[in-house]
């Protein structure tokens, strides 16, 4: 017989949830990984009258409240949603069984796992500690989901059945903990860049999705049609509903298509919401509490009242940043930057569209449109002080255009938002049963420095060796895509399947948009997008200038260097490097932001940096006035955490990296610590 006991207290389960700040040194497991670990032994209900389906009958004891017996038949509802198994309550089903039975006097749980040979399962879960009414994301929710994992035949990530030792001594690889999976022991706070403040998941988690999706298949059914997450939502689960800012969630996305929100529009906290799958959301001042498990796609996103990364994918996202200075990235597919208030983006906050694409991506005005009693907006060259205006300029020396729009008339914009890329006229969406878009104007828009046009086919070089460079020190052998010291602004366009490349836009000194995702472009040396990517290639790196860069990865493994100015780099997917060579490529005054840096994942490269700057870098948690002290830590005030090192031995800060995300010493390459110091 294959007993998993919980018998102790949901309460000590809880109080690890403080104790995560050190991860000892454990191999990374991917999802695939992850599910193998939760599914050895090969326990599972088998379709024993084969007729290609899984039924399961389930009693639950009568002794339950009114509120335990609906967290209960939630949990089951939240593991059938994810795969093809079918719970029926109260028959006999040809499958196996479930019953459930309420121990008084504990408050853990115990559950026999399922084989062949033994398909009626005994699950208990104590109600010694539980409310009559349990909520999501609390002890008895979570003893629901996670003992109903092991009735369909999940185990443990680990080799383990009780919580002594800890995640330390029980841990087999570095995500086995409640981020990931719900019948992990491990509090969140044992994976960098997760923080859930007490709260447990209430259904599967990312991995454990992915692992009785494994046994069973997936249930594709589940929330087909349009389906909103959060604030707003239609899901009918509680952990998957939001209806006020004091909520805190903890829970992960399967969806079987539809056109799919996911609304968080209700927090003022600043957040990261991110649409990719298998990515990891800061939602309502958690930290990576929501997730997106493999092969779902969600459409569109809507933030709240703080200052909002919003992440599209793929597809064509509709993505609202809603108040706050927002950071915007539409990634793939034709995206639609949504504005429904003159507070969404203000001239003193403006929101800013990090890879914005004209003639593909919209900016829909009508709700500020509508909400100012303007049926239309007209584009004109200066403000006159008529209601409705919208003046559009682009300035080529830092790649940035903006949108200034009055509503009041009194010549003044009150709405801004800044773009990185061209906006024209027909990139707006003014309202109206078609969302018409406003007819470009017959006399051309000025430009504040104005630039010749591109030919409209650029050409393509030929690359000479498998692992080619484009732009400066190229060795391409073509001079549409080699520059050097006297280079004017390139054009060129890339088709490159193999070899590990690079784009090299480091002697320019403006600022630069370098975008590494296939099939788009980049604004390079001054101009608007320049230099294209084939949808078929992948550049794996690059290397920005001296202006304040914009850098953005792909799914590859790049390595991602800003150059000097104060860059903002994103890796998107992969395992990603950014890398610095010169103590002047991030300074305190001009320091670099990486968006999304994964810990554990992602690497920080100073080795260069160190060389050049001649300085033998050393861990320390605070200056001490020697040469190559380096701290890395949380600033509680901004939510930033950062990387700063003493280059001059003054006790002040003279390279300064930060990240949204959480750092840690083992994610850096090129300190060495003292002797007998341990990295966290």
């Amino acid at each position: 017989m294959n007993v998993v006991n919980h018998s102790q207290r949901t309460r000590l389960a809880m109080s690890d949830a403080s104790s995560g700040s050190k991860i000892n040194e454990k191999p990374s497991f991917s999802s695939d990984q992850a599910a193998e670990q939760l599914t050895r032994g090969g326990f599972k209900f088998y379709d024993r009258n084969q007729d290609g389906k899984i039924e399961i009958s389930v009693r639950i004891d009568p002794s339950y409240s009114a509120g335990q017996k609906a967290s209960i038949l939630n949990a089951l509802q939240c593991w059938q949603d994810v795969t093809n198994v079918t719970f029926k309550e109260g028959t006999q089903a040809a499958d196996g069984s479930i019953d459930i039975v309420n121990d008084p006097n504990s408050s853990g749980g115990v559950t026999r796992l399922p084989n062949y040979y033994y398909p009626n399962v005994k699950m208990t879960i104590g109600t010694k500690y539980a409310s009559h009414t349990p909520k999501a994301g609390d002890g008895f929710s979570y003893i629901a989901a996670h003992e109903l994992g092991h009735a369909l035949g999940l185990r443990h990530p680990g080799d383990y059945n009780s919580h002594d030792g800890g995640y330390e001594k029980n841990a087999e690889y570095a995500q086995d903990t409640k981020a990931r999976s719900a019948m992990s022991y491990w509090a969140e706070t044992h994976q960098p860049g997760h923080r859930f403040d007490w709260k447990l998941p209430s259904g599967p988690m990312l991995d454990d999705i992915r692992a009785v999706q494994g046994n069973y298949g997936s249930n594709n059914n589940t929330r087909s049609s349009d389906t909103v997450y959060g604030f707003n939502s239609n899901t009918d689960r509680p952990s998957m509903s939001l209806q006020s800012a004091n909520d805190a969630p903890v829970f992960s996305i399967w969806d079987g298509g539809g056109n799919d929100t996911l609304d968080l529009s209700g927090f003022s906290q600043s957040q990261v919401i991110n649409l990719n799958a298998e990515s990891f959301s800061d939602v309502g001042g958690l930290k990576g509490n929501i997730s997106i498990a493999r092969g779902v796609v969600l459409e569109n996103a809507m933030g709240g009242h703080g200052d909002d990364h919003l992440i599209g994918n793929h597809v064509g996202n509709r993505i609202k940043g809603g108040g706050g200075a927002d950071k915007l990235l539409g990634g793939g597919g034709a995206d639609v930057f949504v504005y429904d208030h003159a507070s969404d983006s203000t001239l003193e906050r403006p929101d800013e569209l990090l890879d914005f694409e004209t003639g593909t991506d919209k900016i829909d005005l009508a709700g500020v449109l509508h909400k100012a009693q303007l049926a239309s907006a007209t584009v004109v060259e200066r403000f006159s002080g008529r209601r409705g205006e919208i003046v559009l300029s682009y300035n080529h020396q830092d790649a940035q255009a903006s949108l200034s729009l009055d509503l009041t008339g009194n010549g003044k914009a009150d709405v801004l938002i800044k773009a990185k890329g061209i906006i024209r006229a027909g990139d707006l969406l003014v309202g109206g049963p078609d969302k018409r878009t406003i007819k470009p104007q017959p006399q051309p828009q000025p430009q504040p420095q104005p630039q010749p046009q591109p030919k409209p086919e650029p050409p393509k070089p030929k690359p000479v060796s498998d692992d080619t460079v484009y732009g400066f020190n190229s060795n391409t052998g073509d001079s549409n895509a080699s520059l050097g010291a006297h280079s004017k602004a390139p054009w060129f366009s890339v088709r490159d399947q193999s070899g590990n490349d690079t784009f090299d836009f480091s002697g320019f000194r403006h600022n630069q948009t370098i975008d590494l995702r296939p099939g788009t472009a980049s604004s390079v040396g001054g101009q608007a997008l320049n230099v294209t990517i084939d949808r078929d290639s992948i550049i794996e790196n690059a290397i920005g200038g001296f202006g304040n860069d914009l850098l953005i990865g792909n799914s590859a493994d790049n390595v991602l260097k800003g150059g000097g100015g104060g860059d903002s780099l994103w890796g998107i997917g992969g395992r990603n490097t950014f890398a610095y060579d010169n103590a002047s490529d991030s300074t305190l005054q001009s320091s670099d932001l990486i968006m999304d840096f994964v810990s554990g994942r992602d690497k920080i490269d100073l080795r260069a940096m160190a060389k050049r700057s001649n300085t033998t870098l050393r861990w320390v948690e605070a200056f001490t006035g020697r040469i190559g002290d380096t701290v890395v830590r949380l600033n509680k005030q901004t939510g930033r955490y950062f990387v700063a090192v003493d280059l001059t031995g003054n006790r002040c800060t003279d390279f300064l990296i930060r990240s949204t995300r959480p750092i840690k010493q083992a994610d850096i390459i090129g300190v060495n610590p003292q002797a007998g110091e341990k990295l966290n």
